[in-house]
């Protein structure tokens, strides 16, 4: 089953108070975290399918499309613990980036966003290079009128791609 824009829930920080140009995302709790995808790089979400692997590391292996599909397992990648699937609540982000696509697990339905440009803060190198966190590019931090303090990390999707592109561009690499 396809999950469509209306699936996802608008989840709205406050406004800016500056007009400005303005980016959407999907965003996603994992764990005490909330991830944000730019949505520019979300081609579908789709129900969980089997993912199989050999559940070393963060890698996995689905069918989309007829295709084998590489899946990156965002909390596996983070916290070095899978999450299993909940029948009717678990989802696969299909991303995107040039020319290659991607899935990842997630639990719940995913969340939209939107923020001011200015809002967007570049994550210090140092800190990506030392934390698993480092699968992320720039933070946001929102007040909501409630008072309630929310940090959402931008996942840099090219970092991802790029950090598994040999599974993702060759998987038949190991085999010449």
């Amino acid at each position: 089953m396809t999950v469509t824009m209306a699936h996802i829930k608008s989840e709205q920080p406050p406004r800016p108070q500056t007009r400005g140009a303005t980016l959407k995302f999907i965003t996603v709790k994992l764990n005490k975290l909330t991830v944000a995808l730019p949505i520019d790089a979300v081609d579908k979400v789709i129900r969980q399918t089997t993912v199989l692997g050999s559940g070393l590391n963060p890698m996995g292996v689905t069918h989309y499309e007829g295709n084998p599909i590489t899946v990156i397992d965002l909390h596996y990648q983070l916290f070095q613990h899978r999450q299993d699937p909940i029948p009717n609540q678990s989802y696969l982000i299909i991303a995107k980036t040039g020319s290659q696509k991607f899935a990842l697990p997630i639990q719940g339905a995913p969340n939209l966003a939107e923020f001011g440009k200015h809002q967007l803060r570049v994550l210090p190198m140092s800190y990506r290079r030392a934390d698993t966190l480092g699968i992320a590019s720039h933070v946001v931090r929102t007040i909501s009128p409630t008072g309630e303090d929310t940090t959402f990390f931008i996942l840099d999707m090219d970092y991802l791609a790029n950090v598994h592109s040999n599974t993702i561009n060759n998987p038949l690499k190991t085999l010449s």
